[in-house]
Protein backbone atom coordinates (compact mmCIF):
# COMPACT_ATOMS: atom_id res chain seq x y z
CA UNK A 1 0.00 0.00 0.00
CA UNK A 2 1.01 3.40 -0.78
CA UNK A 3 1.28 6.54 2.32
CA UNK A 4 0.55 9.94 0.31
CA UNK A 5 2.16 12.11 3.06
CA UNK A 6 1.74 15.93 3.08
CA UNK A 7 4.02 18.22 4.69
CA UNK A 8 3.75 21.95 5.43
CA UNK A 9 6.45 22.68 2.98
CA UNK A 10 5.90 24.82 -0.11
CA UNK A 11 3.72 23.74 -3.24
CA UNK A 12 3.89 26.03 -5.92
CA UNK A 13 1.26 24.75 -7.98
CA UNK A 14 -1.25 21.59 -7.59
CA UNK A 15 -1.50 20.12 -10.75
CA UNK A 16 1.21 17.73 -9.37
CA UNK A 17 -1.57 15.76 -8.53
CA UNK A 18 -3.22 14.16 -11.40
CA UNK A 19 -0.11 12.43 -11.66
CA UNK A 20 -1.26 9.99 -8.70
CA UNK A 21 -4.13 8.22 -7.86
CA UNK A 22 -4.75 8.23 -3.92
CA UNK A 23 -7.32 5.95 -3.80
CA UNK A 24 -4.76 2.75 -3.67
CA UNK A 25 -3.09 3.97 -0.73
CA UNK A 26 -3.55 6.27 2.38
CA UNK A 27 -3.78 9.76 2.79
CA UNK A 28 -1.72 11.12 5.79
CA UNK A 29 -1.41 15.15 6.87
CA UNK A 30 1.33 16.09 9.07
CA UNK A 31 -0.17 18.74 11.32
CA UNK A 32 -0.40 21.52 8.46
CA UNK A 33 -0.10 19.60 5.50
CA UNK A 34 -3.74 19.62 6.12
CA UNK A 35 -3.68 22.71 4.31
CA UNK A 36 -2.35 21.56 1.29
CA UNK A 37 -5.01 18.37 1.73
CA UNK A 38 -8.14 21.30 2.09
CA UNK A 39 -6.64 23.33 -1.31
CA UNK A 40 -6.56 20.40 -3.24
CA UNK A 41 -10.42 18.95 -2.37
CA UNK A 42 -8.87 15.63 -0.76
CA UNK A 43 -9.98 14.24 2.98
CA UNK A 44 -7.04 12.52 4.63
CA UNK A 45 -7.73 9.78 6.78
CA UNK A 46 -5.14 10.56 9.20
CA UNK A 47 -4.03 14.07 10.64
CA UNK A 48 -0.49 13.46 12.64
CA UNK A 49 1.52 16.04 14.93
CA UNK A 50 1.16 18.57 17.59
CA UNK A 51 -1.92 20.25 15.51
CA UNK A 52 -0.27 23.50 16.04
CA UNK A 53 -0.96 24.27 12.57
CA UNK A 54 -4.42 23.53 12.01
CA UNK A 55 -7.14 26.17 12.46
CA UNK A 56 -10.76 25.13 11.87
CA UNK A 57 -12.84 22.23 12.64
CA UNK A 58 -11.61 18.84 11.26
CA UNK A 59 -14.32 16.81 10.01
CA UNK A 60 -15.39 13.61 12.37
CA UNK A 61 -14.35 11.21 9.33
CA UNK A 62 -10.65 12.10 9.92
CA UNK A 63 -8.72 10.39 12.33
CA UNK A 64 -6.79 12.68 14.62
CA UNK A 65 -3.44 11.13 16.25
CA UNK A 66 -2.15 14.35 18.18
CA UNK A 67 0.62 14.46 20.70
CA UNK A 68 1.46 17.23 23.53
CA UNK A 69 3.79 19.67 22.01
CA UNK A 70 5.60 20.23 25.06
CA UNK A 71 6.72 16.27 25.38
CA UNK A 72 7.14 15.93 21.40
CA UNK A 73 10.59 14.48 20.53
CA UNK A 74 9.88 13.68 16.30
CA UNK A 75 8.52 16.22 14.13
CA UNK A 76 5.21 16.17 12.99
CA UNK A 77 6.45 14.85 9.71
CA UNK A 78 8.55 12.10 11.38
CA UNK A 79 5.78 10.68 12.90
CA UNK A 80 3.58 10.73 9.69
CA UNK A 81 6.09 8.52 7.95
CA UNK A 82 6.32 6.60 11.33
CA UNK A 83 2.78 6.21 11.19
CA UNK A 84 2.35 5.11 7.72
CA UNK A 85 5.18 2.32 8.44
CA UNK A 86 2.81 1.31 11.22
CA UNK A 87 0.08 1.12 8.56
CA UNK A 88 2.09 -1.26 6.11
CA UNK A 89 3.07 1.37 3.77
CA UNK A 90 5.55 0.11 1.15
CA UNK A 91 5.72 2.91 -0.63
CA UNK A 92 5.53 6.49 0.65
CA UNK A 93 5.26 9.38 -1.41
CA UNK A 94 5.69 12.92 0.05
CA UNK A 95 4.66 16.10 -0.51
CA UNK A 96 4.97 19.55 0.94
CA UNK A 97 8.33 17.87 1.41
CA UNK A 98 10.17 21.24 0.69
CA UNK A 99 11.13 24.75 2.77
CA UNK A 100 10.03 28.44 1.21
CA UNK A 101 14.19 28.32 0.57
CA UNK A 102 13.68 25.31 -1.09
CA UNK A 103 15.48 23.19 1.07
CA UNK A 104 14.14 19.79 2.25
CA UNK A 105 11.82 19.79 5.90
CA UNK A 106 13.83 17.96 8.40
CA UNK A 107 11.97 14.20 8.73
CA UNK A 108 14.77 13.22 11.34
CA UNK A 109 16.58 14.54 13.87
CA UNK A 110 20.20 14.79 14.81
CA UNK A 111 21.83 11.26 15.41
CA UNK A 112 18.41 9.74 14.84
CA UNK A 113 18.16 6.69 11.98
CA UNK A 114 16.31 8.19 8.99
CA UNK A 115 12.41 6.85 8.83
CA UNK A 116 12.37 6.41 5.37
CA UNK A 117 15.08 3.86 5.21
CA UNK A 118 14.37 0.51 3.97
CA UNK A 119 11.06 2.13 1.57
CA UNK A 120 10.37 2.90 -1.32
CA UNK A 121 10.26 6.80 -1.75
CA UNK A 122 9.50 9.82 -4.16
CA UNK A 123 9.27 13.50 -3.14
CA UNK A 124 7.33 15.65 -4.84
CA UNK A 125 9.57 19.06 -5.82
CA UNK A 126 8.50 21.52 -8.09
CA UNK A 127 9.99 22.43 -10.94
Amino acid sequence: MTGYIFLAGEIENYEFIEEYNLADGVVICADGGYVHALNLGITPKYIVGDMDSVDGEIPENIEILSCDPVDKVLTDGQMAVRFANGCSCDKIIIFGALSPNGQPRNLRNAGSANPLDGLQKEVYKNS
